[in-house]
């Protein structure tokens, strides 16, 4: 997916390193590998994650693909 910059704002990067991005999604407490999107917003993260069986395995229905649950975690204080 080849995102194109429109405009730069000072103080604001270009790119951040993978490093950091992974930085930021453990923060959340959620597994990267689990993760189908993530949305930070002024007053919390909305994160589309992948439902797992008890075993940590993909949870596939055969009409519908992979079963998917929509988590929010508020910013609170």
């Amino acid at each position: 997916m080849e995102v194109q910059v429109t405009m730069s704002i000072n103080g604001i990067p270009e790119s951040i390193s993978r490093e950091a991005y992974l930085s930021l999604i453990s923060a959340t407490g959620i597994d990267p590998g689990s993760i189908r999107k993530l949305t930070l917003t002024a007053d919390g993260i909305y994160a589309v994650v992948f439902a797992v069986d008890g075993d940590g395995r993909k949870i596939i229905e055969p009409a519908s693909g992979a079963v998917k649950h929509t988590l929010y975690i508020p910013v609170v204080g």
